[in-house]
This record gives structure tokens, C-alpha cells and sequence, in this order.
């Protein structure tokens, strides 16, 4: 079993980030970082028709029961400013979309 520390969590949420910024290249999105470590936005995504995507990337984790994936709500700030969660299977490098004050969880598609 794996030992969770600081530092192994920092290691999977720079990784996850990694992923997240490569599946947006791959579908033509222009990609931009913020030079702080810190705060509510992880990535800016430019679509080719000029839509401006605020994201938060998000590890996927298994509740400790083993039943479900563990949701990450958006905080008050990210609300405000239109963040979208992009959760990331750092073992599969699947990426997915999955907008808040839907019911359903499915993930959704970004417009390009």
C-alpha cells in the first residue's frame, strides 16, 4: 500500500496537471499556466473559436471503502469566477470534464 505524504500528494497533483495540459493540446486548445503555486485556478484553456475555460485539475481518488470516486466541490472564489473541475486518472491518463450544479456526474464536452 502506498503512503500518502505532502509530498507524494504534490508529486500526483503536479502529474495530474501535466496530464491535464496535454489532452487540451492534443484537441487544439491553447494552454496557459499561472506562474503562482497556489490558487484557485491550476489552467487557462483557449478554444480555436476563442472560449476562455478557467480550470481546476482534480486527482481521481478512491473513497477508503473502495465504494466511489471522492468529489471535489469548487470554492466559493472558483464559483464566482467560472472554474470547471478537470479530473484526471493519473493511472489510465483519462481526463474528463465534469461541471458543478449538474445532477448527473457524466463528464461533458468542451467546445472548441
Amino acid at each position: 500500500m502506498v503512503e500518502y505524504t505532502p509530498a507524494h500528494t504534490h508529486a500526483t497533483g503536479v502529474r495530474s496537471e501535466i496530464i491535464a495540459c496535454l489532452w487540451l493540446l492534443k484537441q487544439g486548445f491553447l494552454v496557459f499556466r499561472p506562474i503562482t503555486g497556489v490558487g484557485p485556478i491550476d489552467i487557462v484553456a483557449v478554444s480555436k473559436k476563442g472560449r476562455v475555460y478557467l480550470f481546476d485539475v482534480k486527482s481521481i481518488t478512491k473513497r477508503k471503502n473502495g465504494r466511489g470516486e471522492v468529489d471535489r466541490p469548487l470554492t466559493a472564489v472558483q464559483k464566482a469566477l467560472g472554474v470547471e473541475i478537470l479530473y484526471v486518472n493519473t493511472e489510465t491518463g483519462a481526463v474528463s470534464v465534469r461541471r458543478q450544479g449538474r445532477k448527473d456526474k457524466r463528464p461533458t464536452e468542451l467546445e472548441h
